[in-house]
């Protein structure tokens, strides 16, 4: 309970960027929460208002430290002659700058590639002093459906801010240089882009340069920055997308197969091992928000682990959600993505442990035609249709219209996800070394077939269309109040237990 009070401040600071904004619903919080305890609890107690003080602290903290070290909206334009490399390509035409230790977002009608060195003449769009957070003084708007929170708007500074980006530049001109021995002294992720840089060069070489190589990557490692913009539209349209974002589901790829080829170690140095390929995988996929979220939820189960115990897994989402808010505090507003993986991680955990679908379960009978549906219902049938009803309100408030047939779709090319990984990992090896063209061809024959359903469903879709802004924020409020009042009727009557054995555990933190 006081963890949503948490996310309450946060979502407050980072909307408003306003402390007295913040004082203000604290306050509000505090009566709230008293006239709660004093109608259902009978108690008035003081020491209950500590964690919500401390709470409103430390989000308070993270704002200030978040603002501290990148800037708040204001812009000025300046022109700039610096000289510096390109980290990373966001999309078509977008560059990652980084200049003096600072990454700024590039837009230029030149091709670059990754570690190009260019001295760079342009304009450069950055924000003033962090101070301007401190004055309390601003216009505010206390009509939350005149916010940009609450409407189509796109706030692109704060955008920037959320991605660690100091701001824009825009080319004029641009010399290259190339100097690898720059980049190799002052860039601290060197050896980690390297090796990003490699699996590029290695799919790009067996498949070439085209739509097929850039959905791999993408599903490989998350690089969406040169799938076509139709074929990447289409995925949007089809709510296939997730096929090309790294979440929790391809690093639990990553560990069982790890597990399968290192069973001949012993148990706690193969699980050190799986540990760190974990934490290597992450950064290479520059630990994008439902990355982030698996790799901390999967290295607490781990060191749990090593210590022979197991954590419950709605406390390490609780404690996960805390520090991705504590290192970067506009993950809650500004990235869909970390909302979407916490609403499916909570909607898979929450309906699989209802009873009901326990009794459903345990109906299955035990020949192997059973065990096989059984198999298929739990791993891919089960997760997809709660991750779907967890991620519903999310999709209905951002975005205004669900694609209702995407369920049954997704089902035929979900499981054909860890089998593009890792027939990739064998095939690119023994490419390689053996130039069997027959390799290669069963993968694209994945590929095209994945971009097919994307364009039959984006095509023939069904879409629920929600475009009042009030029935959007009505949806979001019944759904949260319906998660946090059953939670509090299971906890206070304690008639529901975790039934997740270990094993279903260790999936789901990493799901």
């Amino acid at each position: 309970m006081f963890l949503l009070f948490f996310a309450l401040f946060v979502l407050i600071f980072t909307v408003f960027e306003n402390i007295f904004v913040g004082v203000i619903f604290c306050i509000i919080s505090l009566c709230i929460f008293s006239i709660y305890q004093i109608t259902i609890h009978k108690k008035f107690s003081l020491k209950i208002y500590l964690p919500i003080i401390c709470w409103f602290f430390l989000a308070l903290g993270v704002f200030l430290w978040k603002e501290y070290n990148y800037y708040s909206n204001n812009t000025s334009s300046n022109t700039i002659v610096w000289t510096g490399i390109i980290s990373d390509i966001s999309n078509a035409w977008k560059y990652v700058f980084k200049y003096h230790k600072k990454e700024y977002l590039l837009y230029s009608k030149k091709e670059y590639a990754i570690w190009d060195e260019i001295r760079l003449v342009g304009k450069v769009q950055i924000n003033m002093s962090w101070c301007m957070v401190l004055h309390t003084c601003r216009t505010v708007s206390f009509t939350l459906l005149d916010n940009p929170l609450f409407s189509w708007w796109f706030d692109y500074p704060k955008w920037l801010k959320m991605k660690g980006r100091e701001g824009t530049i825009y080319e004029d001109n641009s010399i290259l240089m190339n100097n690898e021995w720059w980049i190799m002294n002052n860039d601290g992720m060197w050896f980690i882009k390297k090796v990003k840089q490699g699996i590029q060069e290695m799919t790009v070489a067996a498949y070439g340069k085209n739509r097929i190589s850039w959905l791999i990557l993408g599903m490989l490692i998350g690089d969406r920055s040169q799938i076509p913009a139709d074929d990447y539209q289409n995925f949007i349209n089809s709510w296939l997308v997730h096929l090309v974002a790294v979440s929790g589901g391809n690093i639990l790829m990553i560990v069982v197969f790890l597990q399968c080829i290192l069973i001949f170690i012993p148990f706690y140095p193969r699980l050190g091992l799986i540990f760190l390929a974990v934490i290597w995988y992450g950064l290479i996929c520059w630990l994008d928000s439902s990355v982030f979220r698996a790799v901390l939820m999967g290295g607490m189960n781990m060191v749990a682990l090593f210590r022979g115990r197991e954590i419950n897994i709605w406390r390490l989402l609780s404690i996960s959600g805390i520090i991705m808010l504590v290192v970067n505090p506009y993950f809650l507003v500004y990235d869909v993505g970390f909302l979407l993986s916490y609403s499916a991680l909570i909607g898979i955990i929450y309906f699989q442990n209802n009873d009901k679908w326990e009794m459903i379960d345990d109906k299955w009978k035990s020949n192997k035609i059973q065990k096989a549906l059984k198999y298929v219902y739990k791993n891919y049938i089960s997760p997809s249709i709660w991750a779907s009803i967890g991620i519903f309100p999310v999709i209905i408030f951002f975005m205004g219209k669900i694609n209702i047939i995407w369920m049954v779709w997704n089902l035929l090319v979900l499981p054909l996800v860890p089998l593009v990984m890792i027939y990739w990992f064998i095939s690119i090896w023994v490419y390689s070394w053996l130039r069997w063209w027959w390799l290669i061809g069963i993968e694209k024959l994945l590929i095209q077939y994945i971009y097919k359903v994307s364009e039959l469903l984006s095509q023939y879709g069904i879409y629920l269309l929600v475009s009042w802004i009030r029935v959007k924020v009505l949806i979001l409020i019944i759904s949260v109040w319906f998660f946090i009042y059953r939670r509090l009727r299971k906890t206070e009557n304690k008639t529901i237990k975790n039934k997740i054995d270990s094993s279903r555990q260790g999936f789901l933190t990493f799901f």
